[in-house]
C-alpha cells in the first residue's frame, strides 16, 4: 500500500470532519470568537458562574483582559453578568444558551461527524473503524 492512499483518505477524513465543524461554526455564527475564547467559554461552562477575579486566577489573564474579554462575550450574547447576592461590589458571570452551544462546539461537531458516519457506513464497517483507530498510539 502507498502512502499517497493513506495521505489521500486522511484529507478525506479531515474534510469531512472540518465541514461537520464549519457547519456547527456556522449555525452557531461563531466566526467574531476566536478557539481561545471559545476554550474561555468552556472554563465558565465548567464553573457554571464564575467571577471576575476567579476568572482572571484560573485563566492566568490580566484583570483588563478578561474584563474585555468578558465585555465581548456580552455584546456577543454568550454571557451574563449577575450581581453576587453576598457582595454587591462583585459579580458572576454565567453562559446564555448561545454560550453553552459554542462551549459545546466540539462535542456539537462530533455528534455530526457520528451522524455522517452512521448514515454511510454498514454497522461492521463502524466496529473495524473503531477497532483500526484503537491501534493507534497516542504517543509517538
Amino acid at each position: 500500500m502507498e502512502d499517497s492512499e493513506l495521505i489521500e483518505s486522511l484529507n478525506h477524513f479531515f474534510k469531512v470532519s472540518g465541514r461537520c465543524s464549519l457547519k456547527i461554526y456556522k449555525e452557531l455564527e461563531m466566526s467574531e470568537l476566536t478557539i481561545k475564547q471559545i476554550e474561555q467559554l468552556k472554563v465558565i461552562r465548567d464553573h457554571k458562574s464564575i467571577t471576575h477575579s476567579e476568572l482572571v486566577e484560573i485563566t492566568n489573564l490580566s484583570k483588563p483582559t478578561v474584563t474585555e474579554m468578558i465585555n465581548k462575550f456580552i455584546k456577543n450574547g454568550c454571557v451574563v453578568k449577575e450581581k453576587s447576592p453576598t457582595d454587591k461590589r462583585s459579580y458572576y458571570v454565567k453562559l446564555t444558551d448561545r454560550g453553552l452551544k459554542i462551549a459545546k462546539s466540539n462535542e456539537l461537531s462530533l455528534e455530526k461527524l457520528i451522524q455522517k458516519m452512521l448514515s454511510s457506513l454498514t454497522e461492521d464497517e463502524i466496529k473495524t473503524f473503531i477497532k483500526l483507530v484503537k491501534k493507534i498510539p497516542l504517543t509517538e
